[in-house]
Parts: C-alpha cells; structure tokens; sequence
C-alpha cells in the first residue's frame, strides 16, 4: 500500500499499514480521530449517542475528548472498550500494527 492510497473501509479486509506514520497515524489520539471518523459523525454526536456506553466502560465525555487531543492515553481496558466502539482492533489503536480490523 502507498502513503497516498486510501485507507480501506471494509472491515473483512484485512489490511497491513506497514509504518502507520506514513499515513500520519503516529499516535493513539490520531487512531482514535481517524477511527470515529470511519463511523461518520462528528464530536459532538458521538459523544452523545456512545454516552451510556462509554461511562459503563469508565469513559468520560471529557476523557474521551483528551484521548483525541493528545492529553490523556486510554488504559488498555478502555483502548479494549473503544476498539469494540470503533470496530478496529485494540492493538491498531494502541501502536498502530495490522490489522485495522478485527
């Protein structure tokens, strides 16, 4: 795969990034932008709609706001919760090896 080719989005592919910071995917806040992003809404809605789901898992709003901006690093139980959330594997999110998916 090329740095300039796009980042599939079918989760029965499996995908090897090789370098995840040739795709500037070098952090777990990265991962986790790029990852919500795949489900499609914006902040905000995600916060909302993963509310109840998140707290059970021991995350916050604010929380899950300093995961993506860098400030904070999940611990491996809630990158496990948010893998799930995302549909990505937890160790894609935490170093950014192959696969993406699952």
């Amino acid at each position: 795969m090329h740095q300039d080719d796009p980042i599939p989005n079918d989760p029965n592919q499996d995908v090897d990034l090789g370098d995840p910071s040739a795709f500037g995917l070098s952090s777990i806040a990265e991962r986790l932008r790029w990852a919500r992003k795949q489900q499609g809404p914006g902040l905000e809605y995600y916060l909302d709609s993963s509310r109840t789901n998140r707290e059970a898992d021991g995350i916050s709003d604010q929380q899950y706001r300093d995961f993506e901006d860098g400030k904070a690093i999940p611990t491996p139980d809630q990158l496990f919760a948010l893998s799930k959330t995302f549909n990505v594997s937890a160790r894609y999110l935490n170093d950014g090896s192959s696969p993406i998916y699952p």
